[in-house]
């Protein structure tokens, strides 16, 4: 663990320059064009969402307060280098930084990592590590150099979900750890209202026709295509695709915690205010923390999983390099440095 002050560092052979091609270090995993404009126009949003008083903003200022507790049990006080990978507007990385962390930031939308240098309160500056314009998928940064990586609110928004953990696991020091969190696809809020059944009924007949599987395998496999909000590309997970979309080592599962219930809808139409949604996401959340309830974890809204760095031998370009045995390098353009104005 350290915080020693150290601009950030890029990954040999990549430049500062976004027209330069990259080159054959690794295929470059570029962000969907239609989720990097819906962030680049939505930051005042995201910006504020954990302010608000409806269900939506006390549910992810939950999921925020989570993070920043398993980032805490991690570093028994003392300052960590962290990454938060697909920071956003640096809601996260403020947060960090006034822990006394060094912090990174990387996000595919220029808009959001100027509004994080806008707002970054001047005593913390000389802890801020700098930010960079990239793809989770595919980061510019040197190996092996933090201690955690946070990557909230990512994960769904990536076609190729196994690119993002393989560059954690390289980005990480053998014993540390990566904080993530991914919706659920069975989360009560869809499981319960008509609208959300009929709509995963619709996918499931979509997906048959033609495909010669049986009835039971096109609903299964309806459950775990992706689901779009307007044009932009968003999944939700079931809680055993944990294991799988994380991968082999270096990284391991070392806790799940499940969050959040609700808000029950029908038709896609709130039920109850958002006061009663509350309180009612708050003792279905208690129960499930207790063994004989525990079940309930399946149908929580959210959960928030901590991952280990395994202490391999294996240098981590070569835990990079594994990857792309069968896969050519493909052109592309380089992550690029954010300076203060």
């Amino acid at each position: 663990m350290g915080s020693e002050r150290q601009l950030l560092e890029l990954a040999p052979g990549v430049g500062t320059d976004a027209s330069r091609p990259r080159g054959p270090r690794a295929p470059l995993h570029a962000v969907d064009p239609a989720v990097r404009d819906y962030f680049e126009q939505t930051v005042e949003y995201w910006d504020q969402i954990y302010a608000g008083s409806s269900f939506i903003n006390w549910h992810l200022a939950h999921r925020r307060q989570l993070v920043i507790e398993a980032v805490q049990g991690f570093s028994h006080g003392l300052p960590l280098r962290v990454l938060d990978l697909g920071c956003g507007s640096g809601v996260l990385t403020r947060d960090l930084l006034r822990m006394g962390n060094s912090v990174a930031a990387l996000d595919c939308s220029e808009n959001m990592l100027r509004a994080l240098l806008r707002n970054l309160d001047p005593t913390v500056r000389p802890r801020f590590l700098g930010a960079a314009i990239g793809s989770a998928g595919d980061v510019c940064l040197r190996g092996e150099t933090f201690d955690v990586v946070i990557c909230v609110g990512v994960i769904q928004y990536q076609r190729h979900p196994e690119f993002v953990f393989r560059e954690i696991g390289r980005l990480l020091k053998p014993g540390g750890i990566c904080v993530f969190t991914i919706p659920n696809q069975l989360s009560f809020h869809h499981v319960l209202d008509p609208w959300c059944l009929l709509r995963y009924l619709y996918r499931a007949v979509a997906h048959r026709r033609g495909k010669g599987e049986s009835l039971f395998e096109s609903f299964r496999a309806a459950f775990n295509r992706p689901a779009y909000t307007d044009r932009v590309y968003e999944k939700r997970y079931f809680r055993r695709d944990i294991p799988g979309l994380v991968g082999a080592e270096p990284l391991i599962v070392r806790d799940t915690v499940s969050f959040g219930y609700g808000p029950f809808t029908f038709w896609n139409r709130s039920l109850f205010p958002n006061r009663f949604s509350i309180v009612l996401s708050k003792a279905f959340t208690k129960l499930a923390h207790l063994p004989v309830f525990s079940s309930l974890s399946v149908f929580a809204n959210r959960w928030v999983i901590v991952l280990e760095r395994t202490y391999s031998s294996e240098p981590a370009a070569s835990l990079a390099a594994r990857h792309f045995t069968t896969e050519p390098p493909t052109p592309g353009t380089v992550c690029r440095k954010l300076r203060y104005r």
